[in-house]
């Protein structure tokens, strides 16, 4: 993780474009902990799309195309875990097949 604070590396995502709509309290001494985040319109490169976070973050990300999705999804450091949101499970279900983490 770059920094050595929740705290500096929200502050990081926010300018890497991803955009924080729930913040968990954190304080100084919190070290990399915080309480549960959101962020939306996550840049593919943003730090928090590319690496492992061990605080409860959730980030929301909305795609042209299956294959966007494959893409991003398998493109992270880590991908432990990924989740489909859509109007037809038999779409769900192709995508998430595709998908290369540890839980979908």
């Amino acid at each position: 993780m770059p920094s050595s604070s929740a705290c500096t590396y929200i502050a990081r995502c926010k300018e890497e474009g991803a955009r924080l709509v729930i913040r968990g309290e954190t304080t100084a001494d919190a070290g990399y902990f915080s309480k549960p985040t959101m962020f939306v319109d996550v840049p593919a490169t943003n730090t928090i799309s590319r690496g492992g976070i061990l605080w409860p973050v959730l980030c929301v990300h909305s795609f042209e195309s299956e294959q966007d999705a494959v893409d991003a999804v398998n493109g992270s450091d880590f991908g432990l875990v990924a989740t489909v949101a859509t109007r037809g499970t038999v779409r769900g279900k192709r995508v998430a097949d595709e998908f290369d983490t540890g839980v979908v």
